[in-house]
């Protein structure tokens, strides 16, 4: 009889445990906020999740400490207006990537508030930050030295690919300067040092990512939803001169694609930078209205439809090559000569 009860209590401790742990996927322990990366690593290849509440990436913890959130399952994520609170240090990929009406918070104060798309596809529909401003980089991720031990960076797939599309927004709430701006870097992310008033010693590696990347913007929020495009890459430090603050900077330089940047886009396209690519193509395919824009350094611009007006400070790389199709107006007023070294000519 002893023997049976305890085997009654044995089995009662079991049942007990189970109805205690949520399913993978389906709920964090603590928060009651569904497990986006369980979900995903339980899903299949090329899975849709549809989100039905609030998602949170929990943080890495004192063995992984600044790792990010890597996606190796080729996934669409509907959000359905949800959030899902990024707690890893950033968003790099392993296989393509679409998120579609969300709300990304990115909550970590490590820095890297950046989705890596690595040689892979990323799509953003319509998606939101709420916390920190959001930079995409097409590139690849080099961790700092004290990282590398703590996870290790997928390969690069190949060439990458960047959609905006929708309503998408990247600046964040505003409410943290410290973490600098949004944009859109063609090339890769090194990290830096951080909390450090130091000069050049406090960048991140030299990198130089060698595959095409292509950048296809068909809608954002507004004008400054996506701040400016970059052809090269960046780093992630703290601002030359002071010694706090988390922001990614461009450094055409330093931080290189050895390869052709074609950026298509409609009039939500951002300004564009196009130093730092062996090559920068711009295609310009309108919208509903004129647009005014800056685009420097750029190897050439096809204009397809609609009337684009070109902003004071405008350049071609020497030997640019400027296009129109049939019906396409290009204004030029404020347009500037360059002199052969590629800098506007003063007044």
């Amino acid at each position: 009889m002893k023997r049976l009860f305890r085997q009654m209590a044995a089995l009662l401790s079991f049942c007990v445990l189970a109805a205690a742990v949520p399913p993978a996927g389906l709920a964090a322990e603590t928060t009651g906020a569904l497990d986006i990366e369980s979900m995903v690593n339980n899903a299949s290849d090329g899975a849709v999740l549809s989100l039905t509440g609030n998602a949170r990436v929990e943080p890495g913890g004192s063995t992984a400490k600044t790792a990010p959130w890597i996606i190796s399952k080729r996934v669409t994520i509907r959000g359905n207006g949800h959030s899902i609170d990024v707690y890893k240090c950033g968003i790099l990929l392993g296989a393509d990537v679409t998120f579609e009406n969300v709300v990304l918070n990115f909550i970590g104060s490590d820095g890297r508030n950046a989705i890596i798309v690595n040689g892979h596809t990323l799509t953003l529909n319509s998606v939101t930050t709420e916390n920190l401003p959001v930079s995409v980089f097409g590139g690849t991720l080099l961790p700092a030295d004290e990282e590398k031990s703590y996870f290790t960076v997928p390969d690069p797939a190949g060439a990458s690919t960047i959609n905006i599309q929708g309503t998408t927004d990247l600046r964040g709430s505003g409410r943290y300067p410290n973490f600098g701006s949004a944009n859109i870097f063609a090339g890769s992310l090194s990290m830096g040092i951080f909390g450090q008033n130091i000069g050049a010693e406090g960048d991140g590696e030299e990198s130089h990512f060698q595959h095409d990347v292509t950048i296809n913007i068909d809608g954002s929020a507004d004008s400054s939803a996506l701040g400016t495009i970059y052809a090269g890459g960046g780093l992630n430090r703290t601002p030359y001169g002071a010694s706090e603050g988390k922001v990614m900077l461009a450094d055409s330089s330093k931080y290189r694609v050895d390869g052709t940047v074609t950026i298509t886009g409609t009039n939500a396209l951002p300004n564009v930078d196009g130093a730092g690519a062996t090559a920068t193509n711009v295609v310009y395919q309108g919208g509903d209205y004129e647009a005014t824009k800056t685009f420097q350094n750029i190897s050439s611009l096809s204009v397809e439809s609609d009337t684009l007006a070109l902003n004071q400070g405008s350049y071609f790389r020497s030997g640019g090559a400027l296009s129109l199709s049939s019906g396409a107006k290009l204004d030029l007023k404020a347009f500037k000569m360059t002199t052969l070294d590629n800098r506007p000519l003063a007044k």
